[in-house]
């Protein structure tokens, strides 16, 4: 096993360290979507944006508010 096979103790109970870097990543990634939702929102379109397929694989909701 690896680094990321062991299990640590989180707030919410004992999980993997593969598993929280997902959980971060996945926060990450809404965030940057959150972020171009509210750019948009007031008119700004944000430069190189992220494209969908770039956030393949990572657990995010398609739809960020609903």
């Amino acid at each position: 096993t690896g680094l990321s096979e062991t299990v640590v103790e989180a707030y919410f109970g004992p999980k993997t360290v593969g598993q929280l870097l997902n959980l971060a990543l996945s926060g990450t990634a809404l965030r940057i979507k959150q972020t171009y939702h509210f750019l948009r929102a007031i008119g700004v379109e944000p430069q190189n944006p992220m494209r969908e397929e770039e956030f393949a694989g990572i657990p995010v909701p398609k739809n960020i508010f609903g």
